[in-house]
């Protein structure tokens, strides 16, 4: 009778023991499968979040700022007041840079708990169902730092015109904490915060080319003020 009972409790664990085993391979095959979408979806909102706050942050100092083209650049030009030379402001750029950098990152560290909206369907992994059924809320902490640089940029604006612009770029990590997950992107953006457009003495003469290398001849057409 006592060895029956062993033998009974034995089966018993083993039972308990591969049901177990099942649950937890069931478990770690959902969790395979909705891993990469609970990510994508929360690197998505944490990049929106992110955009919404840069942008306001952005506008509201350069708003209260006042800066302008002759903030960031110095136009030097000769005696017939053609322009001989465009350099940034190094002084000017530095405290803006600074300034922005800090405002940014204030406005980032004061991002609380974000809610995301999972539909249900989106999580099954078929075309057919995204977007369908009751959502999951899940609860995203954002976490972030930015960087910024200000860059010139030239390009021509039409013929002897030269567009300059001035751009701020801003460089963020993210990431997103969500019980059992940890997802981290990057974001860049970039603003321009000023620009002009060079004007030089126009040409006797210009060659206008409509066509490319494989052309016979190019169809290079020479026009004559």
């Amino acid at each position: 009778m006592r060895h029956r009972k062993k033998r009974h409790r034995r089966e018993w664990l083993l039972r308990v023991g591969v049901l177990l085993l099942v649950l937890l391979g069931a478990v770690a095959a959902i969790d395979h499968q909705l891993r990469p979408m609970v990510q994508s979806f929360a690197t998505y909102q944490i990049k929106s979040f992110a955009t919404e706050v840069i942008d306001a942050a952005i506008l509201d100092y350069l708003g209260k700022e006042g800066v302008d083209y002759e903030t960031f650049s110095t136009v030097t030009r000769d005696a017939n007041s053609q322009v001989t030379g465009i350099s940034l402001n190094t002084v000017n750029v530095n405290l803006f840079k600074a300034g922005i950098t800090d405002r940014i990152n204030s406005e980032m560290s004061q991002i609380g708990l974000q809610s995301i909206k999972i539909p249900v369907g989106s999580l099954l992994g078929t075309q057919i169902l995204q977007g369908v059924g009751p959502d999951i809320t899940l609860r995203v902490q954002p976490s972030s730092y930015a960087a910024c640089s200000v860059d010139s940029q030239f390009d021509s604006a039409g013929i002897n015109q030269t567009r300059h612009r001035v751009v701020l770029k801003v460089s963020v990590m993210l990431s997103a904490i969500i019980p059992g997950y940890v997802t981290q992107t990057e974001l860049n953006v970039g603003y321009t915060l000023a620009e002009t457009v060079i004007v030089g003495a126009t040409p006797d003469q210009f060659t206008h080319v409509n066509g490319d290398d494989s052309s016979l001849i190019g169809k290079i057409n020479d026009y004559t003020k």
